[in-house]
């Protein structure tokens, strides 16, 4: 029974340390943020024995009192070779009402104070692979621009049907003929036909009554 009992501790020491390894493979030995910082400095720390190249990690906000006032959570580009510790920047905490981190409070700036928790989320996680777009191509497709054409064409056909009895009636006013009569000319006849007739009979020495 005694072995039993030793076996379950040391599974649960083992247990324990490789949690707590995995928590601490990269941790955060150093937070910054003044009254007027834009962004709030993290110093981590790899106590991994690989280059770390890329961190999750989330941030707790608590006021002097020890309320949860916030969180956020970042991911975060950066290389860290083990043993080294390496700064990075965060957009700061309620920057625009001036919070400052406890450890750098200066005593003669009233503004509010604040201190963090630091959870690691992950590391090293390999970046989602783009989504494949479909390739453009300049082909020229003969299908689509055929069909197009062929659906504005009767309009570009009634449009210069209606632009012959304009010329007509110009060409009537012109040589000095009916406007009317050669529009019906043009109505029941062709306007093709009409300005052809005025081209051969010429000008009208009379004025049209």
């Amino acid at each position: 029974m005694k072995k039993v009992l030793i076996s379950l501790l040391c599974l649960f020491a083992c247990c324990a340390v490789s949690a707590e390894t995995k928590k601490c493979a990269v941790e955060m030995v150093a937070f910054e943020q003044r009254v007027f910082d834009a962004y709030s400095s993290v110093s981590l720390k790899n106590n991994t024995t690989e280059d770390i190249h890329n961190v999750t990690f989330q941030i707790t906000y608590y006021d002097m009192e020890g309320q949860e006032m916030d969180y956020q959570e970042f991911t975060e580009e950066i290389e860290i070779e083990p043993g080294k510790t390496k700064k990075l920047d965060i957009p700061a905490y309620e920057r625009d009402r001036h919070y400052q981190y406890y450890k750098n409070k200066r005593d003669y700036l009233d503004y509010p104070t604040f201190k963090v928790e630091y959870e690691l989320k992950g590391y090293n996680t390999a970046s989602p692979e783009p989504e494949a777009t479909p390739q453009q191509t300049d082909s020229f497709d003969v299908n689509k621009y055929t069909t197009n054409f062929m659906s504005i064409m009767p309009l570009v056909m009634l449009a210069a049907y209606i632009g012959l009895f304009f010329v007509v009636a110009n060409m009537a006013r012109r040589r000095n003929r009916s406007v009317a009569a050669w529009l019906l000319i043009a109505f029941f006849g062709s306007p093709i036909l009409a300005i052809f007739i005025m081209l051969i009979a010429g000008d009208n020495d009379r004025m049209p009554l």
